[in-house]
């Protein structure tokens, strides 16, 4: 059965009812009971409460006129609680390049010449083929966290969470969004994920880090909150608990095992990104020379790469910048002297074009 913004519903399994607030998909919807609390419910537990629906329909009027006007309020009211207007379709059609299924958050600036400075819109983006269920939060300096925002984002699709001046930007900076995904029917079930953000705040002040995207339509600084791709699946509970067993066994094993250097970049199984920035190598450049400062990051290129190399990584990916073309240039020349690699362009949506792949052990 269809529910519409208004109906008075009875809870099919329990006493008790409510009146439907919000649509939030065809199968869940917002009943506000008696006390004023709105609980969400599957719509196949509710059902139409008749007695109610009589006693209205002997209240309206005869009259045809006031009948029109009636429908008329009511659908001006549905449209309006279901439409929201800061959501929108993502829009590939005619980009080049790969964009990984995942979640995102964009920055996109207001000004598009300008784009260090004034008002921004933070949005979410659900680039999967999935509904997402998701609260938003941002983390205070104390620790805490204040929730900004739920709802549910179709799929392939975006929502303005805020816009904001660029001087609110640390606040914006570091949260988590937790997300959970449904769909009428599928064959495998996704876990529901927690995706924290902890973005230094000096990358959204770079220009160079504003790049063309087809999920928004204009520049933006994007950052992947999650690839899903790499994101769990649901399992039986017999099939967890072994699962669960074997990644204990698996955890003390790693835990006799001494850190590699190259472990603090890892993402996942043999998946490693290294910033090669010198503010991310050092913390004090005064007194540094354009040579010194290239000097260490080549240095610190071969330490992760034969470290790599050593504990049979798969991927690494380094991450050199824009700039002159010097420290990737360097990096191209030191790879012919290691037989076995293979550099290939990085994601350009989640790096643009300042990093580079190096294949190790090409498994594809």
């Amino acid at each position: 059965m269809r529910f519409k913004v208004g109906d008075k519903v009875n809870f099919l399994n329990e006493r008790g009812g409510g009146v439907i607030s919000r649509i939030i998909s065809p199968t869940l919807v917002n009943v506000e009971i008696e006390d004023g609390f709105e609980l969400p419910v599957m719509v196949n537990e509710l059902v139409l409460d008749e007695r109610s629906r009589l006693e209205d329909a002997a209240k309206k009027t005869s009259s045809r006129s006031e009948l029109e006007e009636r429908v008329s309020e009511e659908s001006s009211t549905s449209h309006e609680q279901q439409y929201d207007e800061r959501k929108s379709p993502i829009d590939k059609v005619g980009f080049r390049g790969s964009i990984q299924e995942g979640i995102y958050l964009a920055f996109v600036p207001h000004d598009q010449k300008w784009l260090v400075t004034g008002e921004m819109d933070i949005f979410l983006i659900n680039n999967t083929k999935w509904d997402v269920l998701f609260s938003f939060f941002l983390e205070s300096a104390k620790g805490t966290f204040q929730g900004i925002d739920y709802d549910m984002l179709d799929p392939q699709s975006k929502i303005l969470i805020e816009t904001i001046e660029r001087e609110e930007l640390e606040t914006w900076a570091k949260g988590v969004v937790q997300c959970i995904f449904h769909a009428e029917e599928k064959k495998e079930l996704l876990l529901p994920a927690n995706c924290d953000f902890d973005i230094k705040a000096s990358r959204i002040y770079k220009e160079g880090n504003y790049k063309e995207t087809p999920l928004v339509s204009e520049k933006a600084f994007l950052f992947n909150l999650m690839e899903l791709p790499l994101h769990g699946k649901f399992e039986s509970h017999a099939r967890a608990k072994k699962y669960q067993e074997d990644q204990a066994v698996e955890h003390k094993a790693k835990q006799l095992i001494r850190k590699e250097p190259i472990d603090k970049h890892r993402v996942s199984d043999g998946i490693a990104v290294v910033d090669l920035h010198i503010g991310e190598l050092v913390d004090n450049i005064l007194g540094l020379s354009s040579a010194d400062m290239l000097k260490i990051q080549k240095d610190y290129f071969v330490k992760m790469l034969e470290n790599g190399i050593k504990n049979n990584y798969q991927k690494i990916t380094f991450i050199h910048g824009v700039g002159n073309g010097v420290l990737k240039n360097e990096i191209v020349r030191i790879m012919k002297d290691y037989e076995g690699l293979e550099k290939r362009s990085a994601s350009l949506a989640r790096f643009g074009v300042g990093a580079v792949d190096v294949i190790i052990d090409d498994k594809s």
